[in-house]
């Protein structure tokens, strides 16, 4: 259900019952948040290191926004799992919240003035939230939207649960064919069926034959950054570097999917290395000094980067983050998003991050705001094993749920052994 402003200027309800509607709306208001500190400044004197720490908070707004339009987009959340519009506006509420905790106002007075920029901010986030309502109360049962991901075709969804299961059991010929279904049917809106089967065919090492699945969903939505990461995974494994690096190029330096940039970047590295165009790889003292001019914070587009600690254990730079530890970095702090430093080295498997940063105080059952993940539940849905054995040590409560009331376990493959490991502990599903 789309949102148009009456006489008043208020939101209300359209007959436009789009999720493009929605993403519309959702970007309008992106642009408008934006640009606030450009418009109404603070126009007084400021110092110090939370001058830099309200200058992120702006982009963290909008790239919670840019995660909410993704997944109305795609119908997934940024861990690939299904969303729908009422999740989403769950999420939005979150953050809306999060902007008015005690305390952020008086930061962003450091950047905003006032009188006027924080009241247009306070006001943005009021349309915000009348937008997170009206995508609560979208997906009535008797009518589901047939624009939204997941959503168009009554069956599409049980299809899709049925191919991602003989994905996860290694069944990847009996996956293709279910995934081809779905395309020939026509009923792959955004792309998410070509990309997973260009995924499966990944796993059997058909390059070619993924490289225009991939292909084929970039047609459909050529804003698919996790369409394009793998699309350059399968040119590089086919030799193809110079199109793979085409590929890259573009996520290295923006993307509108939590944690591409970096992934991106990380390819970019390695082709660097390959063509012979980097002439070592960075030595542990390279790390460290590359981790030491990040505080205290790095690129404000994402909100991957926060303190250097945050942004050190997502990368899984060990010597920086002990570095950091031993100066006095708080390990329990959180960005306005929820996520802490814990939260990025679990959902990235740095067992030894996690570790460290557990001996020094951090909370095993962290939660982010807008899924309300845990660390058990990312190093779950990651497969990270080490981590669980980690944070089972820690004593976590391994039956916390997030927001879509989902637990550790129920992100783990049945039988295996991180799901012996969780049953053992007294997780339910």
């Amino acid at each position: 259900m789309s949102i148009e402003r009456n006489s008043k200027g208020r939101l209300q309800e359209s007959k436009k019952d789009t999720g493009k509607e929605f993403i519309k709306d959702l970007k309008s208001l992106k642009t408008r948040i934006s640009e606030l500190p450009d418009q109404y400044p603070y126009e007084g004197q400021t110092f110090g290191s939370g001058t830099a720490q309200a200058e992120q908070q702006i982009p963290i707004i909008c790239q919670n926004i840019d995660d909410a339009i993704h997944a109305l987009r795609t119908g997934r959340d940024s861990q690939s799992n299904p969303i729908t519009s009422n999740q989403i506006g769950d999420g939005l509420k979150r953050l809306v919240q999060a902007t008015r905790m005690s305390g952020f106002a008086g930061l962003l007075s450091a950047v905003l003035s006032p009188d006027r920029g924080l009241k247009k901010l306070e006001k943005c986030m009021d349309e915000l939230e009348e937008i997170a309502d009206q995508l609560d109360i979208s997906e009535e049962p008797d009518k589901q939207q047939s624009e939204m991901a997941l959503e168009d075709k009554p069956d599409r969804k049980d299809w899709l649960d049925k191919c991602q299961k003989y994905k996860e059991e290694g069944q990847f010929e009996k996956a293709i064919e279910c995934f081809d279904q779905i395309i020939q049917s026509a009923q792959d809106p955004n792309g998410w069926a070509h990309y997973l089967k260009g995924t499966s065919l990944m796993e059997l090492c058909s390059y070619e034959e993924a490289v225009e699945c991939f292909e084929a969903a970039l047609k459909i939505d050529p804003e698919g950054d996790t369409y394009r990461l793998e699309l350059g995974r399968a040119l590089y494994e086919l030799g193809r570097l110079g199109e793979a690096r085409s590929a890259f190029q573009p996520l290295a330096k923006h993307s509108n999917v939590y944690g591409l940039d970096k992934k991106a970047r990380d390819w970019l590295e390695r082709l660097d290395l390959e063509e012979g165009k980097s002439e070592k790889k960075p030595t542990k003292d390279d790390n460290i000094a590359r981790a030491m001019e990040m505080i205290p914070f790095v690129d404000p587009r994402t909100d991957t980067v926060h303190t250097a600690l945050m942004h050190g254990a997502n990368s899984g730079v060990k010597d920086a983050v002990d570095i950091l530890l031993k100066a006095g970095a708080n390990p329990k702090q959180k960005a306005p998003t929820g996520w802490t430093a814990l939260l990025f080295a679990a959902r990235e498997g740095h067992t030894d991050i996690v570790r460290a940063l557990l001996q020094h105080g951090a909370d095993p059952n962290d939660q982010n705001v807008f899924a309300a993940h845990t660390p058990l539940i990312l190093s779950s849905m990651g497969n990270h094993e080490e981590v669980i054995k980690v944070l089972l040590e820690a004593g976590v409560d391994v039956n916390r749920k997030n927001q879509w009331g989902r637990t550790a376990l129920s992100h783990a493959m049945p039988e295996t052994e991180i799901w012996r490991m969780l049953v053992e502990a007294g997780a339910e599903g």
